[in-house]
C-alpha cells in the first residue's frame, strides 16, 4: 500500500485487497492521516432527520423550495427503509437549527421517525409497536423471509411479532 500526496491537501491511499494487511495498514498508517488532516479544519454543525414513507425525490423537492443558506450543505441518504437528510454548516450560530426547522417542517413531521442518526428504523418501529401494544404477523414471497428477519433483529420483537409465512408457490398462497 502507499499514499500519494496531490496538489493542495489532496491525496490518494491504496491499500491491498487481503483483509488481514488492509486493516491493519488502514489503522495505523492511513486512519492518521486523515485524522491529522481534518484537526486543522473548524468543527462542523450537524442536523440529520431520518424519514420513513417517502421517496427521495419528494423530500428534494420540498427541500429545494426553502430559502436555505448556501453556507448550509444539504444531503440525502438513502439506507432501506429510510432517507437520511443531513444539514451540515461551519458557521456558528442559530442559522443551521432554523434551517433544520424549516426543513423538518418542509419534510413533514408525521414523516420523520428521529433527528438520531444512531437510531435505527427497526428501533424506532419496536418501541412505537411496545408503547401502542400492537402486534404485527407477516406474509411474504418474493423476500424470502427477508422482512422477518429485518423485524425480529430487535432483542424483545417477540412482544409484538407474531410470526410470518413464506410462501413462494402459488398453491400455498392460496391454501394459506
Amino acid at each position: 500500500g502507499f499514499i500519494l500526496d496531490l496538489e493542495g491537501s489532496k491525496k490518494i491511499a491504496t491499500l491491498p485487497g487481503v483483509p488481514k494487511e488492509l486493516k491493519a495498514m488502514f489503522l495505523e498508517t492511513v486512519l492518521p492521516e486523515i485524522l491529522s488532516g481534518l484537526e486543522s479544519t473548524s468543527p462542523v454543525g450537524l442536523r440529520a432527520i431520518k424519514v420513513f414513507g417517502l421517496p427521495e425525490s419528494l423530500i428534494g423537492d420540498r427541500i429545494r423550495s426553502l430559502d436555505i443558506a448556501p453556507s448550509i450543505s444539504i444531503s440525502y441518504r438513502a439506507a432501506f427503509p429510510e432517507i437520511h437528510v443531513l444539514l451540515k454548516s461551519r458557521e456558528a450560530g442559530n442559522l443551521l437549527d432554523d434551517s433544520f426547522l424549516k426543513v423538518q417542517e418542509a419534510v413533514g413531521r408525521d414523516a420523520i421517525y428521529t433527528t438520531d442518526l444512531s437510531i435505527p428504523f427497526e428501533r424506532a418501529l419496536h418501541e412505537l409497536l411496545l408503547v401502542s401494544g400492537k402486534s404485527v404477523s407477516i406474509a411474504e414471497s418474493c423476500t424470502g423471509g427477508m422482512l422477518g428477519m429485518y423485524l425480529t433483529r430487535t432483542p424483545g420483537s417477540s412482544a409484538w411479532f407474531k410470526g410470518g409465512a413464506i410462501t413462494y408457490s402459488n398453491a400455498l398462497k392460496t391454501d394459506l
